[in-house]
């Protein structure tokens, strides 16, 4: 079909165009609207080495230091791969964990290693209650186990971590841009429906 013919379709169907289009914008409205907001957390964490013996037998503690420290950070990582240590973040915050499979816990929390002693550990909740509770649960629970990975004959720790502030942010859905985005998909439809009549009609006018 040429450009112009496929123009005098979609006006001679100017209502479904316009019909489906809003339609489009007002689904979306609605689904943007009705979405629930979230909110984002981030954990910041600061790991060192502590009670290290200071000799000259030791001249190459530093470096020993900090690849020990960098071993400790991806210990860390991993305890937010691990179910049950999911769950004891869940118990020590206050909550039922609501346990649906043992993979999808695996994915709760998104802990990364920016360098051999930073880890921040991500993660949504549905209300800013849940978000610190568990923020708090995550800074009491990595914070006491952090000290007993190593330990010298008087049980003191060799590793210490500081938690910054957890940071917490709300994101909403922007529904002017969801509206936007519904009303071109709605207009979209609606253009190749129209096409698509006038396509039937020209091949039924020509049997």
């Amino acid at each position: 079909m040429e450009l112009d013919g496929y123009l005098r379709a979609t006006l001679r169907r100017r209502t479904l165009v316009i019909s489906l289009t809003l339609l489009g914008g007002i689904i979306a409205f609605v689904l943007s609207y009705l979405t629930p907001v979230r909110y984002d957390v981030a954990v910041a964490s600061t790991i060192q080495r502590v009670n290290g013996q200071n000799t000259e037998q030791f001249q190459y503690d530093e470096y020993y230091a900090l690849q020990s420290v960098d071993l400790v950070a991806q210990t860390i990582v991993s305890w937010f791969a691990t179910p049950s240590f999911v769950v004891a973040v869940y118990e020590e915050a206050g909550f039922d964990p609501a346990v649906q499979s043992v993979n999808e816990l695996s994915r709760r929390f998104e802990a990364r290693k920016y360098s051999g002693q930073n880890v921040v550990i991500n993660f949504t909740q549905e209300s800013r209650d849940s978000a610190e509770k568990l923020a708090q649960g995550i800074i009491a629970l990595v914070g006491e186990r952090v000290p007993q990975l190593v330990q010298d004959a008087n049980d003191t720790g060799a590793f210490a971590i500081d938690f910054d502030a957890p940071v917490i942010s709300e994101r909403k859905a922007n529904q002017l841009l969801d509206t936007i985005l519904g009303l071109l998909v709605g207009l979209f439809v609606a253009l190749f429906i129209a096409a698509a009549q006038e396509a039937l009609s020209r091949d039924t006018q020509s049997v």
